[in-house]
């Protein structure tokens, strides 16, 4: 079996598009994480619905999958309040 391969970074990686299909016995590795995921991808951008129950999720691990999404809210919130207090200090003075 060959699979294709994309990389992380679309425009300017040498993924499947410059090396052609990879052999599996060439793969090294698993995924481990969801970072983000929608429905309608393929329908053009207008379309796209976040899959909430996907985004910041653990793939192939034991039991479950767990998501992480609100504890990456949770810290998201924290940053942008401290954010905010620390530039409104600075500015104070």
């Amino acid at each position: 079996d060959y699979f294709w391969m994309m990389g992380d970074n679309r425009d300017h990686s040498e993924d499947s598009r410059a090396w052609g299909y990879v052999p599996e016995n060439h793969i090294v590795g698993t995924p481990i994480f969801i970072w983000m995921s929608f429905d309608n991808f393929t329908e053009g951008i207008s379309n796209w619905r976040p899959r909430w129950d996907r985004i910041f999720t653990t793939v192939n691990g034991d039991g479950e999958p767990q998501s992480y999404f609100k504890y990456f809210l949770i810290l998201l919130i924290a940053y942008l309040v401290g954010n905010w207090f620390w530039k409104r200090n600075k500015s104070t003075k």
